[in-house]
């Protein structure tokens, strides 16, 4: 008898083992396949999953889905944790498609400007969306490096052509993201909105634009146009720039005519000298302000980062908070010590 339960234990903890094994795979089958039907009820095509995705236990299933007789045309179902509902970005997704559709005749002019689309459609060039803002995107990859400080020289021929080329093909693209394809540490990436280039004639006008969607391209020249003025403000005292810096200081947003109008500063100062006991402090502080405040034109929104050199403690305000002070000797008896 003994022999007989030691025989039937082993089979049952496999026979069990099976079945749990086999009860997930039935699982997303039934969830694959009730998909599946959705769609061909919905919109009369057979289609196939290329992903499911959830962000965690109690989330809802998101699976991107395709037909089988149009793999380019992808859009995503979504299947709510805590009900049957089911529903789909297809509209979207047929958009999306007319404009590929569109774009598709003026590709291979693109391709031969040195642009192709993302690893992850094989270097293809597709149109994508966004469902919650009804845009379309284009994601371009360079084969070329991009370099910030050479662009206006060695790029802004080619970006002109290729923003006439999306233009001629008469395209509903709302955003362009044009990336080169370097490491992502190293790889510079730039975005502009096809809205904003319907008026655009020259590559003047071209780089305008394309300087108002890269804060790294319009702190770029930003820096290199006042830098004679910093110049003259800097000295042994503080600096604008560390080695860790890449500018001076950043532009984080600009005017229609791509000029700074939101500056970011960090300014270093030797150790020991952000207190009330450094007598050049104040003198200091108002060359500061008046280059930032007063010579940079047009005027800027500014925030100041004041940190000492070797100390990972900066301290941070806004041109506004600083205004409301009486003057700088008063600003620094309240906020230094």
């Amino acid at each position: 008898m003994k022999k007989i339960v030691l025989i039937i234990v082993p089979i049952l903890i496999l026979l069990i083992a099976g079945i749990l094994m086999y009860f997930p795979r039935f699982t997303n089958y039934m969830e694959e396949q009730k998909i599946k039907d959705y769609v061909k009820e919905t919109y009369g095509y057979d289609a196939e999953i290329k992903s499911v995705s959830t962000t965690g236990l109690f989330s809802d299933s998101v699976f991107v889905v395709f037909p089988k007789d149009h793999q380019d045309m992808e859009f995503k179902v979504t299947q709510y944790y805590d009900s049957d509902t089911l529903t789909d970005d297809h509209a979207h997704a047929i958009e999306a498609d007319k404009a590929f559709h569109k774009l598709e005749k003026v590709i291979p002019a693109i391709e031969r400007l040195g642009f192709q689309g993302p690893d992850y459609f094989d270097g293809e060039v597709r149109v994508g969306y966004s469902s919650e803002k009804k845009l379309h995107d284009l994601n371009l990859y360079s084969s070329t490096p991009i370099e910030i400080a050479s662009f206006g020289e060695k790029e802004l021929d080619r970006f002109f052509e290729l923003q006439r080329l999306l233009k001629q093909s008469g395209a509903d693209i709302t955003n362009v993201v044009v990336t080169d394809l370097r490491e992502p540490a190293d790889s510079n990436s730039f975005a502009f909105n096809m809205e904003h280039l319907q008026n655009v004639k020259t590559k003047e006008d071209l780089f305008v634009q394309i300087k108002r969607g890269s804060w790294e391209l319009s702190s770029f020249h930003e820096n290199k146009k006042w830098e004679a003025e910093r110049a003259k403000v800097e000295n042994d005292r503080f600096t604008f720039q560390s080695e860790y810096d890449n500018y001076w200081f950043n532009c984080r947003e600009t005017n229609e005519k791509g000029e700074c109008t939101n500056i970011f500063v960090t300014v270093y100062f030797d150790e020991n000298s952000l207190t009330k006991a450094n007598v050049h402090l104040e003198q200091d502080l108002n060359a500061i302000f008046t280059l930032f405040e007063k010579t940079i034109t047009p005027r800027v929104a500014i925030e100041y980062s004041f940190i000492e050199k070797g100390s990972d403690d900066s301290i941070r305000f806004l041109d506004k908070e600083i205004a409301t002070y009486e003057n700088t000797s008063h600003f620094i008896r309240q906020n230094f010590k």
